[in-house]
């Protein structure tokens, strides 16, 4: 018997002369075996989307070919360190097998093999998913094998099974509004006219609107790009359409290479294209009101300008170049999303809806046909890899651009394509998946990036067809999230500020976003940085300050984060936890693939970061390296570390992998938190109990954690913390020192504890530019941070004497001068401010 949805099941049957015969368990469909890497399945498949679950024999793949050797930057040398962990997202060259797949003789796409859960790695399983759109009533050919790169490794001979289903993934059903006037600028305007956005200019954004000018032309003049995923083409784009201008009379012809030519080569489109004498002689000079529009269209007319952004580090594609070649397959991994060729998409498409009949017909018709080249290439991606179809990796994750660049692409187009309706809603309905899924305290994981555009899909949705989704608890909490996570410093985290403000309306976030713009003008370093959402979604209400109720404690409870604070500004000190699901516990029961279940680090098993007047002092490096063992974190490691596998650390996908708090009371003089997180140790460790208690006083400005580990074996116990500087007065006293401020800690430890401060073994993410894939380049950074150098990081280690079955710590923490005592049940405190006694059970 199999499932409802099933079609097909190939199964392999036995091996001929050294090659694999397999048939259909249904007997409905034609399987051949075209050599020891190639498959071919033909039969009817119904409407619509159908998914193809493709799982390896146990055993059967050398998993040490999953892993590429990396090396870490400390002191200045480089150094070998091991294999490449997984446990990050998308790692920047994964070394997982491919499959090529094509639909009746055209490639379709190429799918990796997902990273393995806890339970696969086990195993030794590995497997994938892709899908595909057929149409009704045909009899199709699907063809998989093994991508050429990986056939040393990887044969026929080692399939399991394919299982050939219905994909449960659904279209929205979405019309345009009736009041809708297409023929208009009105894509991502939020319904406003371009007269009425003239008016704030001169109005209430004037100071919006000079920021913005200086932003595009910082970018004009020295060709880069302001921040990863800054929309520059639609922002000069939007200066033009506000300023009026009149196309020239007579425009540059575009490049002989554009339209499906050979391009010359790589040329540097940060300098302005070269113009021919007839060519200058009738363009106007690029001064007031004819400034923006005749730079964008130099722009859009530079040769390979539409697949590489002027000075950009981030996109990698040049005009006419192979999608699927060997030296680009790791952007299969990626997803053509924000590194990909999504973000020129959304910006040509933008442009082309508010200035389209502005255009020079030639120019028009070349973007029109390049968007709807890429786009198609871009809506078969996001439907084939089923895990950047939706689920917490769209809000999340950097997968939002390529979704929300189809749907815009569809409503555009809406008219003039047969296709564009089918993109529309697949989008859309990738959203729809989203929005159940969004945390309902306010704050996913990762907030300051994915949300910006998540929100403008949401914008999109409701101008296009009226639905508006925001009054969902996600939107509801949204500007509390932000204000109590201090999120709001940066291009992306000021953006979502902005729209909490003026979109949503709420007076706390209007507060918070003026407050945010104070200290970014206060900030002399930071430069200008504003797009067109910047102005559109600026809001000049001054709201309404929290008062006191910045100074409370807070607790997040869907994802399981809690704030201890002294008070909100510049905090005398201030703890914050993460014990549960950083995505929600919506997203942590239903993300059905690893890559959207994983988070940016173990953070939420338990670990906490303390910080005094700002300044972090305890810290969790976990959060800033590929390489996420639970020892990287500020957390209780068995033996190895208690879920290092053979080497290879991996995030389970299941709920239960999560710490979670059971109790939570910020209440009354000592506040506390006890967490949970037995299920995230390994089920072979026998952990019986592993417990995290978090004892604050904001009035006597003291913090304790006790940690409280068991098991029904023998094992070594240590507890790991870690800071910039850690230094060692005497034995279980410490000083964390971050900048100009210190933290007293004391540990009491329930056994026997030798003390160390030690080195951690990290390989530092790539905003440092400092990790090196063997046999590659340098990882190139986010722009602006890759000159950094990698922050100083101690750990200290509390080892528990000898192997045991249970360890306990109680670790207190202070800015002043501090006691501690443990008097029977009870823990005594001393500080600066008075004496406090607290039962510890």
């Amino acid at each position: 018997m199999t499932p409802e949805d099933t079609l097909y099941v190939i199964l392999p049957l036995c091996v001929e002369n050294g090659k694999v015969e397999f048939r259909d368990f249904t007997r409905q469909c034609e399987v051949q075996t075209v050599d020891e890497y190639t498959l071919q399945i033909e039969g009817e498949f119904p409407e619509g989307l159908v998914r193809f679950d493709v799982e390896l024999q146990p055993g059967r793949l050398d998993y040490e070919t999953l892993y590429e050797e990396l090396s870490e930057y400390l002191s200045g040398e480089y150094r070998k360190i091991g294999p490449l962990d997984l446990a990050f997202t998308m790692p920047p060259h994964m070394a997982v097998p491919m499959l090529a797949v094509a639909l009746d003789g055209e490639l379709f796409g190429k799918m990796w093999f997902e990273l393995p859960s806890v339970e696969d790695l086990r195993q030794r399983k590995l497997g994938g998913v892709f899908a595909l759109e057929f149409p009704g009533g045909k009899r199709h050919t699907v063809t998989i094998s093994v991508e050429e790169g990986d056939r040393y490794r990887l044969d026929l001979s080692m399939l399991e099974r394919i299982r050939v289903r219905r994909d449960s993934r659904q279209r929205m059903e979405v019309q345009p509004r009736e009041d809708l006037n297409r023929g208009q600028p009105w894509l991502f305007l939020q319904g406003h006219t371009v007269e009425e956005l003239r008016g704030w200019r001169e109005a209430t954004h004037a100071e919006l609107w000079e920021e913005m000018r200086a932003t595009v032309a910082g970018w004009l003049e020295t060709g880069e790009t302001p921040t990863r995923g800054f929309p520059n083409l639609a922002t000069l784009a939007f200066m033009a359409l506000l300023e009026a201008e009149e196309v020239p009379a007579s425009p540059p012809a575009p490049s002989p290479g554009r339209g499906g030519g050979t391009t010359s080569g790589e040329r540097q489109v940060a300098s302005h294209l070269a113009s021919t004498p007839g060519e200058a002689s009738s363009a106007p000079t690029r001064n007031g009101a004819e400034g923006a529009l005749v730079e964008l269209l130099e722009r859009m007319k530079a040769e390979e300008g539409f697949l590489r952004y002027p000075g950009c580090k981030f996109m990698f594609l040049r005009a006419e170049e192979g999608l699927f070649t060997e030296e680009h397959r790791w952007l299969m991994g990626y997803g053509w999303n924000d590194y990909g060729f999504s973000w020129i998409l959304l910006d040509y498409c933008t442009v082309y809806q508010w200035l389209g009949e502005r255009l020079p017909g030639n120019l028009r018709t070349w973007v029109a046909e390049n968007l709807r080249k890429y786009g198609r290439e871009l809506y078969r991606f996001i439907l084939f890899q089923r895990q950047y179809g939706g689920g917490k990796g769209y809000y999340e994750s950097h997968s939002i651009v390529p979704i929300l660049a189809v749907a815009a692409l569809g409503v555009t187009f809406w008219e003039e394509w047969p296709e564009a309706r089918d993109w529309a809603s697949f989008a859309f309905g990738r959203l729809e998946e989203a929005l159940d899924l969004a945390p309902e305290d306010g704050r996913p994981d990762y907030l300051s990036w994915g949300p910006p555009w998540f929100v403008q899909a949401v914008e999109l949705l409701r101008d296009f067809s009226g639905r508006d989704e925001r009054d969902r608890p996600y939107f509801q909490e949204m500007a509390t999230a932000l204000w109590r996570c201090r999120e709001g410093g940066g291009y992306h985290g000021l953006l979502l500020a902005a729209y909490a403000a003026s979109r949503l309306g709420d007076p706390t976030g209007q507060w918070y976003y003026q407050a945010c713009r104070d200290r970014r003008r206060a900030n002399p370093a930071a430069g200008p940085m504003a797009s067109y959402l910047s102005f559109l979604w600026h809001s000049t209400e001054p709201g309404e300050d929290p008062g006191a109720v910045k100074d409370q404690s807070y607790w997040f409870r869907d994802t399981g984060r809690v704030i201890l604070q002294t008070n909100y500004d510049r905090p005398r000190l201030a703890l914050e936890l993460q014990c549960g699901p950083p995505n929600g516990h919506a997203a942590a029961y239903r993300a059905e693939s690893y890559a959207n279940a994983v988070s940016m680090g173990p953070t939420h098993h338990g670990s906490f970061q303390v910080s005094v007047r700002g300044q972090r002092v305890v810290r969790d490096p976990g959060a800033l390296s590929y390489r996420r063992r639970l020892g990287n974190s500020n957390l209780v490691c068995v033996d190895e570390d208690g879920y290092y596998l053979d080497g290879l650390y991996l995030i389970g996908r299941t709920e239960a992998r999560y710490g979670f708090i059971r109790r939570c009371e910020l209440e009354g003089e000592v506040q506390y938190v006890e967490g949970c997180n037995t299920a995230v140790y390994a089920p072979e460790l026998q952990i019986q109990r592993s417990r995290r208690q978090w004892y604050f006083d904001p009035v006597h400005e003291w913090a304790a954690v006790v940690d409280e580990i068991e098991s029904a074996r023998d094992h070594a116990y240590r507890l790991h913390l870690h800071g910039e500087i850690i230094e060692q007065p005497a034995a279980g006293e410490f000083i964390f020192r971050a900048g100009d401020q210190a933290l007293n800690v004391k540990v009491l430890a329930g056994q026997e504890t030798a003390y160390s401060v030690v080195p951690p073994t990290l390989v530092l993410s790539y905003v440092f530019n400092c990790t090196q894939v063997k046999s590659g380049k340098h990882l190139s950074g986010d722009a602006g941070m890759e000159r950094n150098r990698p922050p100083q990081i101690d750990r200290l280690v509390c080892a528990a004497v000898g192997n045991r079955k249970a360890a306990r710590w109680i670790t207190v923490m202070s800015p002043h001068p501090l006691e501690c005592r443990l008097a029977g049940e009870e823990l005594v405190v001393r500080t600066a401010r008075g004496e406090h006694r607290v039962r510890v059970d």
